[in-house]
């Protein structure tokens, strides 16, 4: 987009808003003609895909041009920093360290975001109180699409900067620490949510209609190796080195996955793929023969559950 010529046909940029416990409404007479002539320059850090999971999307960041407070032509996108997190200082974000040059050349006099969130999620609070002393510095002035307006010369204007910034930083936190007890509660009803890999010899019926949903049910084909494995070790009376060497030999110890199964199923990088099928490794061995999952208990951050949440194997 074309930067902002010397001659400039007169804005109407007036900003609406019905709260007065918001900072100042900015319209065009609180403006001089030369921050008027160089106001229509934005910044837009659109959200990452993980933010948007929870909710926020874009959070409207392709608002026409008239609810930005700008006219067509006269202001400028930076966009480098798209999918790249708030949480990043300025000089790990592109779009952002190249506005903040440009205002302190006192070549920007004013930065439209969507919200404040859309700048920063400094748990630090380094980077925003950077931006806003830059700010403050070379006069440039902050507005929101909501219609809020900081001049952060103004005590009032900055604290309220501090704190919404403040807030912003502390979402993500929340929302993940939410989320996690969200998780814990689920599995401590005896669903799979996803803590740890699926012990061999199991899958997860994603069934919506079968009573074992999002539980585990046995799937014969390796739970036949991992009842092999355990009369193996009996046999060799608990002698773990000698059952490794004997497993070694097998090329594919547990096939590859029917075609029926779930994809969601599917391991990723958590078991050794083989031509065949899988393979598992010492470690692997040890963890098998000492898990209580295939005594039929469901365990969750140390608690016994349920001592027959799946069929034992």
């Amino acid at each position: 987009m074309s930067e902002p010529t010397s001659q400039l046909p007169e804005p109407s940029f007036v900003l609406e808003t019905t709260t007065t416990t918001q900072p100042s409404v900015l319209t065009q007479k609180d403006l001089s003609p030369q921050e008027v002539e160089r106001i229509c320059k934005a910044f837009i850090r659109l959200i990452t895909s993980g933010e948007e999971q929870h909710g926020n999307s874009t959070e409207n960041a392709n608002l026409p041009t008239h609810e930005r407070g700008v006219r067509d032509g006269h202001w400028r996108l930076f966009d480098a920093d798209l999918g790249k997190s708030g949480t990043l200082r300025i000089d790990q974000r592109t779009g952002l360290q190249e506005l903040v040059a440009l205002i302190q050349a006192d070549s920007i006099k004013a930065v439209l975001v969507y919200r404040v969130s859309r700048l920063f999620r400094d748990e630090t609070g380094v980077q925003y109180n950077t931006f806003a002393n830059i700010c403050k510095e070379h006069n440039c002035i902050l507005v929101t699409a909501d219609g809020m307006f900081f001049n952060f010369n103004n005590p009032m204007h900055l604290k309220m900067f501090r704190y919404l910034a403040e807030q912003a930083a502390e979402y993500l936190p929340q929302q993940m620490k939410m989320l996690y007890e969200a998780r814990v509660r689920k599995a401590r009803r005896g669903l799979f949510v996803g803590f740890g890999p699926k012990p061999f010899g199991y899958i997860v019926d994603y069934d919506p209609h079968s009573p074992m949903y999002k539980k585990y049910v046995v799937y014969t084909p390796h739970a036949t190796i991992v009842l092999y494995i355990f009369e193996r070790f009996y046999a060799l009376e608990g002698d773990f080195t000698a059952l490794c060497k004997e497993l070694e030999e097998i090329p594919a110890l547990f096939p590859d996955f029917a075609e029926w199964v779930d994809i969601r199923n599917l391991p990723k990088k958590s078991r050794k793929k083989v031509p065949g099928g899988y393979h598992i490794s010492d470690t692997g061995l040890e963890l098998l023969l000492t898990n209580p999952t295939y005594l039929g208990w469901w365990i969750v951050q140390g608690d016994i559950i349920s001592r027959e949440n799946e069929q034992p194997i």
